[in-house]
């Protein structure tokens, strides 16, 4: 249990008072900061569940918690005001009446009780209703990454699904890099352009000492069916099901395109070898809301990556990503990675919806151009033998499946089948190319027998 110290927390929120804050945004820290049972911008708290419980015992205990977590700071406040001015106010009275014992009573009363009240705030309400992480968090919310990467306001933050999900992905990975003692920092809404006004969004970037982060913030919930490796998986809410893209496969494509920015932007010789960048790169996706179950098969493991909450037990908050993925960059290197992320990472929610809108409006004209003939598929899927840079920056030779979409080319990892970055890949082609990835597979196996 973290221990809980009430002076730490009076002094970290007076020194973090901040004007531009309003009284909105501090009510809205302190709804951010209960715990998961009293609040969840999902809608699915556990209250407002046994407040629809068809027995007495649910019922009551859903009144209990909604009363104790919403309103239980309202009384005792309510209390701690009353109790000293009304008893002065009856002393006063006393003394009129020139009932000085009565009087002197009442002002003990006064003191005693208030002395109770806020013991009880302290000591009990405060400690039970609250999220020490969160907490911590959010008493220094105007030094967080979060603020500093965005401004976005806490009031914002309640009312936004998907800002929620990626403000407590950005805490977890913060406090994530606390906890593991390592050297790191942390970008919001990376924009990785990849011409013709194209670009790729990554929700967060971690780079820190073991490594890059790519993280993927999924603000849903519910049960997920499927095979970790698939394509899609099958998401349960309810007796209701949807099909939905595998995150892992999703993010994968993510950092593929940060490796290839980075390897463009980097220059010679800023790094030991900046092309072994790909064997330390992590795929990291994390859910953000109460209710997730796993029902994936792990029938492969895709190399460097983590997958579950981003907050509570066993979650990447509480990873020690030290005992997991080794130091493998010094403080400069992280700085010369950050460095070359900063100037695609600070864009307004303005010129984020922007950019996105530009973005639909270019895919629908091409779809549009495809359904017209008047655009061709770039897709090509050929077998090669590949000369390409290891983690320990020795040159090897492999023969792989490449896959160029027209602007990069990647190559698949056979035991995952992902496709995979290797920004220092010189492909020599062994097969013709092939418009999908089935002809492109067989002839791979006749190639290699």
């Amino acid at each position: 249990m973290t221990k809980y110290n009430a002076k730490e927390l009076i002094q970290s929120f007076k020194t973090n008072l901040d004007p531009n804050l309003t009284v909105a945004d501090y009510i809205a820290l302190f709804v951010l900061s209960l715990r998961d049972c009293f609040w969840q911008i999902d809608g699915r708290q556990m209250s407002k569940k046994l407040l629809k419980s068809n027995n007495f015992i649910g019922l009551s205990g859903g009144i209990m918690m909604y009363m104790i977590g919403y309103l239980g700071w309202l009384p005792l406040c309510m209390m701690l005001v009353f109790t000293p001015f009304g008893s002065i106010a009856s002393a006063i009275g006393h003394i009129f009446s020139l009932e000085i014992f009565a009087a002197i009573k009442m002002l003990l009363v006064g003191v005693f009780g208030t002395i109770f009240v806020a013991a009880l705030i302290v000591l009990w309400y405060i400690p039970m209703v609250t999220d020490w992480d969160k907490l911590q968090y959010n008493l220094n919310f105007t030094k967080s990454a979060w603020w500093k990467n965005t401004g976005i306001r806490p009031s914002e933050i309640k009312k936004d699904k998907g800002i929620y999900g990626e403000y407590i992905a950005t805490m977890a990975a913060e406090q994530c890099l606390k906890k593991s003692n390592v050297y790191g920092r942390i970008l919001n809404s990376v924009f990785i352009p990849k011409g013709n006004g194209n670009f790729n969004e990554i929700d967060i970037i971690s780079v820190n000492e073991t490594g890059i982060h790519v993280i993927e913030v999924k603000a849903k919930g519910g049960a997920f069916y499927g095979k970790i490796s698939d394509r899609e998986w099958t998401q349960k809410l309810g007796n209701e099901e949807y099909p939905m893209e595998n995150p892992l496969v999703q993010n994968n494509g993510h950092r593929n395109c940060l490796l290839e920015y980075l390897y463009r932007v980097l220059p010679d010789g800023s790094l030991k070898d900046k092309a072994t960048f790909v064997w330390n790169v992590i795929n990291v996706v994390l859910f953000t809301t109460r209710e997730v179950e796993d029902h994936l098969t792990y029938n492969i493991t895709p190399k460097e990556f983590f997958f579950g909450m981003a907050t509570g037990k066993d979650s990447y908050q509480k990873l020690n990503i030290v005992d997991m993925y080794k130091r493998r960059f010094t403080r400069e290197e992280v700085d010369q990675i950050a460095d070359a992320l900063e100037s695609i990472a600070h864009y307004s929610q303005a010129e984020q919806k922007q950019m996105i809108q530009q973005r639909e409006m270019m895919r629908e004209e091409r779809k549009m151009l495809r359904k017209k003939g008047l655009l061709k598929n770039k897709d090509q899927f050929y077998v090669a033998t590949v000369e390409s840079v290891t983690a320990d920056s020795d040159k090897e030779t492999n023969v792989l499946i490449c896959h160029d979409n027209g602007e990069n080319i990647t190559y698949l990892d056979m035991d995952n089948y992902i496709f995979i970055a290797l920004p220092s890949g010189k492909p020599t082609p062994l097969s013709a190319s092939y418009q999908s990835l089935p002809e492109a597979v067989a002839a791979y196996r006749k190639i290699v027998g």
